[in-house]
């Protein structure tokens, strides 16, 4: 019985998280970056020592590109606490871009006397023996996602941002080239008014850039037309194109634009670029969302007037715990001091396994690993190797007063997990029940509650907010948020919907866990009166 619901618990996982996470967008694979950077360098060092000792030379350029990337990935691991969207960018662009170039140099042709192993050789063993998979173009275009998430959300100055500032931190500038970049990527996410706002932004200001940038000034042109075709504008495209066909008439390429805009162009529905419509109910939801995450990093007091915090008795009445409740139907409440920081760094080790283990169990048909960087496998209580968490079991299970252990052969609760979302990442607004007719636990009913333990302290963002509650909480590290996603009858509450705000500065780990309905029976509150919620 237990095996089945692990498999297929396991089964589900894959099929959800295989569209929904990626290796590079969490702090946990950048760290692993970070770490096979370090080996690659060390690696290199040794390599060019001896070589030099056997009287090889090595060129004053390549030894300034080794250091160059080492001082940088010294910058990128101590502050690795303090990760931004823009700096995870910059990782991914220097592995895209400084590790290429570094490759090519050291590269030998075959008309020279070549070493029997060259320094790419060395690059790539250590690659290889790493096992895993080195960034490619798909990850950039997921980091500029994040930065454009984080900019629309928290609705930054677009000029700071690229100076390099969100939050605290500050990180290097983005320059024309990485501007150009997430433009391109907005685009190709279908986030056109995000596109049109950074093309615009550089095309207007490209000639404050230095000049050893690669963006030509008739594709960036281009490009911003093609793109008022696709919003809708058709004609605001053509104009661009007009203008600048006046002053580069030979341009074959703006030429051809031109005549296909003039050739679709008609009369535009849309006069001005805007990013919501207000009459569509999903834009909407969207806009309350990002007015939530806003007033959570304001500081704003919002619907800090509504919470009640008490001391209530544990469960055995052997001692208090601190809660904080944010709403009584639904039940949603905040624990304090659930796990201290020795035992929230231990916790992450364990996740850190699972991660690993998830990643290396479901390969993809073509060769390529699957990724699953934000969602760990199954941390069970029951595993000999996670013995701390058959402790946060207990206590949990005296704070909350749910049944976590089976009584009998039903299931009380499901296995812990393990989220690890990187900076600026977009998240998506979800539920936790089951549908009705959907029960893979027999006997256990459907899922009651979730609890979700925190286990960083993201300086900026990485708020839970309930949007249908107007409410958001932030939830601080060794503490846990637990909401109830059924009614009092059992039956599904959609109030329950809830989604993470971004995280600006730091990653977002938590660790989650599922109560079951059935055996709650006798240990639910009883409603004090029958109403709907």
């Amino acid at each position: 019985m237990k095996i089945r619901v692990i498999l297929w618990a396991l089964t589900c996982s894959f099929v959800i998280d295989i569209h929904l996470c990626h290796i590079y967008t969490s702090s946990h694979g950048v760290h692993n970056h970070l770490e096979l950077e370090r080996k690659i360098l060390d690696s290199l060092t040794d390599y060019i020592r001896r070589q030099e000792k056997n009287g090889l030379h090595f060129d004053s350029s390549i030894k300034e590109a080794i250091e160059n990337i080492e001082t940088k990935n010294n910058v990128s691991l101590s502050n690795e606490d303090f990760a931004t969207p823009i700096s995870v960018y910059h990782v991914l662009s220097r592995a895209t871009r400084d590790w290429v170039t570094l490759e090519r140099k050291m590269t030998c042709e075959e008309d020279e006397d070549c070493p029997v192993l060259t320094g790419a050789d060395v690059i790539e063993v250590v690659k290889r023996k790493s096992g895993y998979r080195w960034p490619e173009a798909d990850d950039i275009n997921l980091a500029s996602r994040a930065i454009l998430n984080v900019w629309n959300v928290y609705d930054l100055d677009l000029e700071t941002v690229l100076t390099g500032k969100v939050g605290h931190v500050s990180n290097d500038a983005i320059d024309a080239d990485a501007v150009f970049t997430i433009a391109n990527a907005a685009r190709d996410f279908g986030l056109l008014y995000e596109a049109i706002k950074w093309f615009e932004y550089l095309a207007e200001n490209l000639s404050k850039y230095d000049s050893d940038h690669d963006v030509k000034h008739s594709a960036l042109v281009r490009r911003l037309a093609l793109t008022y075709k696709e919003y809708g504008i058709t004609s605001k495209g053509v104009q661009l194109l007009e203008i600048f066909s006046k002053i580069d008439p030979d341009n074959k390429g703006v030429t051809s634009d031109l005549q296909f805009l003039r050739a679709h162009s008609g009369r535009d529905d849309i006069t001005e670029v805007t990013r919501f419509d207000n009459e569509n109910v999903a834009d909407r939801d969207v806009q309350e969302f990002e007015q939530l995450c806003r007033s959570s990093v304001e500081e704003k007091e919002g619907n800090l007037s509504k919470f009640h915090c008490h001391l209530t008795p544990l469960l055995d009445c052997y001692g208090y715990v601190q809660v904080e409740v944010l709403s009584r139907r639904p039940r949603i409440e905040i624990y304090y001091d659930v796990i201290n920081e020795k035992e929230a760094e231990k916790i992450k080790t364990y996740g850190e396994n699972a991660f690993q283990q998830k990643y290396d169990m479901f390969p993809y048909k073509d060769g390529k690993r699957a990724d699953f960087r934000h969602r760990s496998g199954l941390l069970c209580e029951w595993n000999e190797r996670y013995q701390l968490l058959r402790n946060v079991s207990r206590r949990l299970e005296r704070m909350t007063k749910f049944h976590i252990y089976n009584v009998g052969d039903v299931t009380s609760s499901e296995c812990y997990q393990m989220e690890n979302i990187g900076p600026g990442v977009p998240t998506r607004s979800w539920t936790d029940f089951w549908d009705n007719d959907y029960q893979p636990y027999p006997f256990a009913g459907n899922r009651l509650a979730t609890v979700m333990i925190q286990l960083s302290n993201p300086t900026y963002g990485g708020t839970v907010v309930f949007p249908k509650m107007d409410i958001s909480a932030h939830i601080q590290k060794g503490s846990a948020i637990v909401w109830e996603n059924l009614k009092q009858n059992g039956k599904p509450s959609p109030k329950s919907t809830h989604q993470y705000c971004p995280s600006i500065v730091g990653p977002q780990l938590g660790l989650f866990k599922n109560f079951l309905y059935s055996n709650q029976l006798f240990r639910r509150p009883c409603p004090r009166q029958q109403r709907r919620y």
